[in-house]
């Protein structure tokens, strides 16, 4: 996270995988294009083009 900024806008790479994680702030995913799975406390879930999930603090989640 960018401290100072609110919002931090990031893309996520092609086929590249991240390891379970958890912050201590707030993430918004949203889908612009494509198609992914990610896990959120060990579930799993698909999410396409214009799709939104937000995750609280302190809750692991992977992509």
């Amino acid at each position: 996270m960018n401290h100072g900024r609110s919002i931090a806008p990031c893309k996520h790479p092609n086929y590249s995988p991240a390891l379970a994680h958890s912050h201590h702030f707030f993430e918004a995913q949203y889908v612009v294009e494509g198609i992914f799975t990610h896990s959120v406390s060990n579930y799993g879930s698909s999410m396409k083009q214009g799709d939104f999930c937000l995750i609280s603090p302190d809750i692991e989640h992977n992509l």
